[in-house]
């Protein structure tokens, strides 16, 4: 990358706006209804898709393609789309809802660990390639120290719902091995992948921004240690120290002056300093982590009780809506500008939770609506499947699509969201131009 257009790049990403609740609310859940508009559909009509190509195909242009059209081109209106998306929906479950009891709904699956993943992987994904487009806006990117975007929101989400991932290794294996299970499947390749990573960005000299997770450090080296830091925490002999480990390493270290210093010479020696984002935010992903674990690990526990289905989605609702409301308190009081990606800071780590639990409630209402309608005989999303089986395969994808489209390109200058509006006006004004001189023709010869 020449530096004129590294200059150029790195001017376009300085510029980040103010993203609103509602509207991270509404894109977030916006996936979730548009696979039960998709569930709806497939059953309304009886659709039976033989190969996975052509479910793949239908499940992109119900469900990949809206997404797209919301985050680049609707950008503007996403809360009125997303509200006209939900109306469509609520209108489908009268067409075919069926009035039979949840009985046949024994494994209810209530924390949608699958629906969640493909919903933050598909966000996440479409976000890494769009963010760096003019035709997306840059309120959707990565605040530097305080404020809330999608991307913030998206690193949490992809950590929480990583997090119900890992409940295999803490939950369903030996004490013995589920350490060196974590280690040698997650921990060992992500931290591959963030040296890979650095040494291509040094190498390439590819613009990188130093406040979002350090000069050294990446989301691939915070992804691994988060993973590691909760195997260990788990094995019995460590947990027991885990509750001082923040504070040790804050008082020794002593990172918080430096911290907020944007100026990159002032921080190019120790190591410890120059990687100071992502130290102090480990912490506050651990949180995210774990919080998340246990609300899986109580779901779970409620899965499999021996009570009526009725009481467990009452419980279920019950137990989501009064942490929703109390995060959401919480978090009005406090108020939105301390809240930090950058940091993970409390209020970070409070907006993450009421985000997973607002989503998760949806997402089962949807869901269990969605059983109402098809009875359970709805053939499955194979989008849905693919990239929740894979996630991390089509993440490290995206990421190296965008970083080879950015290198090669300068995408800063591709067409600009405003364009497709006036290309629009164009095409419109050809068309009505060639229609007048249709008409005129006959009138003409005569």
């Amino acid at each position: 990358m020449d530096r004129l257009q590294k200059e150029e790049h790195e001017m376009f990403t300085q510029q980040i706006g103010y993203q609103s609740v509602p509207e991270i609310l509404c894109i977030s859940v916006c996936p979730f209804i548009l696979l039960f508009i998709r569930d709806t559909v497939v059953t309304y009509f009886g659709l039976n898709f033989n190969r996975l190509l052509r479910n793949l195909l239908f499940d992109f242009f119900c469900v990949v393609c809206p997404v797209i059209f919301l985050l680049t081109i609707a950008a503007d209106h996403a809360i009125q789309i997303v509200i006209l998306f939900g109306v469509l929906a609520f209108s489908l479950c009268f067409v075919k809802l069926s009035r039979r009891s949840l009985t046949g709904f024994t494994k209810l699956d209530f924390v949608q660990s699958r629906d969640k993943a493909t919903t933050v992987l598909l966000l996440s994904c479409l976000m890494i390639m769009l963010i760096d487009l003019p035709i997306c806006p840059r309120r959707f990117a990565k605040n530097s120290t305080y404020g809330l975007g999608l991307m913030d929101v998206g690193t949490g989400l992809f950590l929480a719902s990583s997090s119900i991932a890992g409940s295999k290794a803490l939950f369903n294996l030996s004490e013995g091995t589920k350490f060196w299970y974590t280690v040698k499947r997650i921990v060992l390749p992500s931290l591959i992948l963030g040296l890979v990573r650095f040494l291509s960005v040094s190498f390439l000299g590819y613009q990188s921004v130093v406040e979002e997770y350090g000069v050294h450090w990446n989301f691939f080296v915070t992804f691994a240690l988060v993973r590691l830091a909760s195997a260990l925490i788990c094995t019995p002999c460590i947990g027991k120290l885990s509750k001082t480990a923040r504070t040790i390493v804050c008082f020794i270290t002593g990172l918080s002056f430096c911290i907020l210093s944007h100026a990159i010479h002032i921080r190019v020696k120790p190591l410890i300093q120059t990687n100071a984002e992502g130290l102090l935010s480990l912490p506050g992903y651990l949180s995210i982590y774990f919080l998340c674990l246990g609300c899986y690990h109580a779901c779970r526990q409620l899965e499999h009780s021996r009570i009526t289905a009725s009481s467990k989605a009452f419980y279920f609702t019950a137990t989501h809506t009064f942490l929703v409301l109390t995060s959401g308190s919480i978090l009005y009081q406090l108020g939105m500008a301390n809240i930090s990606r950058r940091f993970a800071s409390p209020g970070y780590v409070l907006f993450i939770l009421f985000m997973l639990c607002f989503c998760t409630s949806f997402s089962w209402l949807l869901r269990v609506l969605s059983y109402s309608i098809s009875q359970g005989h709805c053939q499955p999303s194979a989008l849905s499947l693919v990239v929740s089986s894979q996630g991390m395969f089509y993440f490290l994808v995206c990421n190296l699509v965008t970083g080879l489209v950015n290198f090669v390109y300068n995408t800063v200058r591709f067409v600009p969201s405003d364009t497709f509006s006036s290309l629009f006006s164009l095409l419109t004004g050809i068309l009505h131009e060639i229609e007048a001189s249709k008409r005129q023709r006959p009138t003409s010869s005569v």
